[in-house]
C-alpha cells in the first residue's frame, strides 16, 4: 500500500507535535522550566537552520552533477548563489514570518505550563492537517 505524500506529511508533522507536547509536559518541575525556554528555542532552530544548509548544499551538488557544465567550483558557487538570492521585499517577509514563529513557541511553553497536555494536544494537532 502506497500512502500520499500528503497522508505522510500529516502523519509525520502529527508524530512529532505529539512528541514536543510530551517533552514539554515532562521536562516541566513543580510547574517550572529548569532551562531557559528562549535558549531551548534558540537552539532549535540553530540545528534546523545546519539541516536546512545541509540539504540546501546536498540538492546544489545534485544540481552540478546533473548539469556538469564548468568547473566543479565555479558550479557550486554560481548554483547556491541562484538558490540564495533574495529580494528585500522576501527578506521582510522572512523576518515578518521568523517573529511570529518565535511567538507562537513562546506562547507554547506557556500554555504547556498553565493547561494540560491534552487539551494544548488536540488544538495543536490540528496544524499538520493545515499544513499537509
Amino acid at each position: 500500500m502506497k500512502l500520499h505524500p500528503k497522508v505522510i506529511a500529516f502523519l509525520s508533522l502529527l508524530i512529532v507535535q505529539i512528541f514536543v507536547a510530551l517533552v514539554y509536559k515532562f521536562s516541566q518541575t513543580n510547574g517550572q522550566y529548569s532551562y531557559s525556554t528562549t535558549s531551548a528555542v534558540t537552539l532549535t532552530e540553530f540545528v534546523k537552520l545546519l539541516i536546512s544548509f545541509y540539504l540546501l548544499v546536498g540538492s546544489v551538488l545534485v544540481e552540478r552533477r546533473i548539469s556538469n557544465t564548468s568547473t566543479p567550483k565555479e558550479s557550486f558557487r554560481r548554483n547556491l548563489l541562484n538558490k540564495l538570492r533574495m529580494t528585500p521585499n522576501l527578506i521582510y517577509q522572512t523576518f515578518g514570518l521568523a517573529v511570529l514563529y518565535c511567538v507562537n513557541n513562546q506562547l507554547l511553553f506557556y500554555l504547556y505550563r498553565h493547561t494540560d497536555i491534552a487539551t494544548v494536544t488536540l488544538f495543536k494537532s490540528i496544524t499538520p492537517f493545515l499544513t499537509a
